[in-house]
């Protein structure tokens, strides 16, 4: 699995999300680099963007890696109470 080793990492800091960011050949702009994660700790983070007040769990079951642009990802990240927007 692609993100094993990052979803690993992420488990044993205690992190809620691991995120693995590859850069694009020819992009220089990080927003225009691609985000991997699980489709299930999407889900969650897409829910907890939602409401900031409840941290969902993702589902184990959804393990398949989904990819999108950093700058796509970093709002929702946002809204749910990760970092601050600039």
């Amino acid at each position: 699995m692609i993100l094993g080793q990052t979803t690993e990492q992420a488990v044993a800091a205690g992190a809620d999300y691991g995120v693995l960011v590859q850069r694009r050949d020819g992009k220089s702009d990080p927003g225009d680099w691609w985000a991997w994660l699980p489709a299930g700790d999407l889900a969650a983070l897409i829910e907890t963007a939602r409401d900031p007040e409840i941290v969902r769990a993702a589902d184990p079951r959804h393990t398949m890696p989904v990819r999108l642009e950093l700058a796509d990802l970093l709002p929702l990240l946002h809204a749910a109470g990760y970092g601050e927007p600039q």
